[in-house]
């Protein structure tokens, strides 16, 4: 459990024992907004570092690893190997292409990345403002103790409190609202990144290493009946379909 984790569950305990002092519809709200606005800060940066690469502070490498050990097979094949023509044109368009799904799925995941970060950064400010907010509410239970002690400053005692718990309640409104927005923004990232690594995922299981070819065979001249190559359309079918052509029994 990470320091921020434990203030949020430090600033609900205080903050639900004092609602129950102070008795108050609007100071049971307010410490039903602080579980609502809890989160594990330290938690999203790990998930951070899984998810951003390398070259942006995390620890994901596999994408650059593959990039590169893409390029070196192609300067190899290229080089050493002597691999030219239509056929090595081919693969260096398909190198290329590859070359740039990776990048767009590395920057995808930084993206989500990016996310994880600033929200982690938002919860571990909000850690802070929860702890202050239960320091309020100690504060008001705590004048309620004297004032109810008082029969005479009692009345008076309760309406200060009323106020008081109404103007926290009246902060944390629109702290709940922006993390709302903040979660559908997130929620956007995450099924925008989705969405696209689908795509990615249908162009990459498209990409073919080298052209498509036909396989060869021999097959009868249907009016001479010589020997001459034909073409195997479908390597499941029995027999060429070749029109005009039929093949040797």
């Amino acid at each position: 459990m990470g320091l921020a984790t434990e203030r949020f569950l430090g600033a609900i305990a205080v903050a639900a024992a004092s609602a129950a002092f102070i008795r108050h519809p609007l100071a049971y709200s307010v410490t039903a907004a602080l579980g609502v606005i809890m989160a594990d800060p330290d938690s999203m940066r790990e998930a951070m570092k899984e998810w951003m690469t390398k070259e942006e502070g995390g620890q994901t490498a596999e994408l650059q690893e593959l990039q590169a050990s893409v390029a070196s097979l192609a300067e190899h094949l290229e080089k050493d190997a002597h691999w030219e023509g239509e056929a090595f044109n081919a693969f260096n368009e398909l190198l290329k292409e590859f070359t740039k799904q990776t990048g767009n799925a590395a920057m995808q995941r930084d993206s989500v990345g990016n996310a994880l970060k600033s929200s982690a950064k938002l919860y571990d400010v909000l850690s802070w403002v929860a702890v202050a907010v239960a320091a309020v509410m100690a504060i008001i239970a705590r004048y309620l103790v004297v004032t109810r002690a008082n029969p005479p400053a009692a009345p008076a005692g309760e309406a200060a409190a009323a106020a008081g718990v109404q103007t926290l309640w009246t902060k944390l409104k629109p702290v709940m609202r922006g993390l709302l927005t903040m979660a559908f923004t997130v929620g956007g990232t995450y099924q925008v990144v989705q969405m696209m690594s689908m795509n990615q995922m249908m162009k990459f299981q498209s990409m073919e290493a080298m052209p498509m070819y036909n396989s060869l065979a021999l097959g009868n001249d249907a009016n001479s009946g010589a020997l001459i190559p034909v073409t195997i359309e479908d390597k499941k079918t029995s027999g060429l379909t070749v029109p005009g052509q039929t093949a040797p029994a």
